[in-house]
């Protein structure tokens, strides 16, 4: 069956939508355990809860692409 454009359009948003979520709880899980002392990194600078939301939104944005380009890759193998 033919995917119309609202169709494929839903699909990346929620496939965007998805990445953003695993991005966001990656990002904030990493800062809690301190991995690789980043919490210590982040506290050290000038402005802690700028370079915390960028590290946040950065990390989120990565895998925000990374799904909706997946989810593309995929949604094109189940139309061929």
């Amino acid at each position: 069956m033919p995917q119309t454009r609202c169709d494929r359009i839903s699909s990346i948003v929620i496939n965007l939508l998805g990445g953003l979520t695993l991005g966001l709880f990656l990002a904030l899980t990493l800062i809690m355990m301190d991995a690789s002392n980043i919490r210590t990194l982040i506290a050290g600078l000038e402005a802690p809860r700028q370079a915390t939301l960028a590290f946040v939104l950065g990390t989120s944005a990565i895998f925000a692409c990374g799904s909706v380009l997946t989810g593309t890759i995929f949604a094109r193998i189940d139309r061929a």
